[in-house]
């Protein structure tokens, strides 16, 4: 999968944490969150530090702090997905320097 599926694969993981804190699962949704970012944001962090470093610190933060400190607090629906959308486009951005970054590899080669 190229860094910029995984975006789209992570937004899409997002969108199900969303879900499944509507139909109140909440320990699912934190996994999912927890698991989406080991296993997917881990993955394109380097090639993200590189373009904007600033971007990741804060997609960190909202993966490790902001979305499961909304859960665990029992946010409304409404509000956790503030948080998701506000991630998501965080991730639009840094999938078009992940692509500007692809780009510029191929470039070279």
């Amino acid at each position: 999968m190229t860094q910029s599926a995984t975006m789209d694969e992570i937004k899409h993981k997002l969108d199900r944490v969303v879900a499944k804190y509507a139909e109140r699962l909440g320990d699912e949704a934190t996994q999912i969150v927890h698991d989406t970012y080991l296993h997917l944001f881990e993955g394109v962090e380097g090639t993200l530090i590189e373009q904007d470093a600033n971007l990741v610190e804060e997609l960190e933060k909202d993966f490790n702090v902001t979305l499961p400190k909304a859960i665990a607090d029992n946010q409304s629906v409404d509000d956790v997905r503030a948080v998701v959308v506000a991630m998501q486009s965080k991730l639009d951005r840094a999938k078009k320097l992940i692509e500007k970054a692809e780009k510029a590899r191929k470039d070279v080669f």
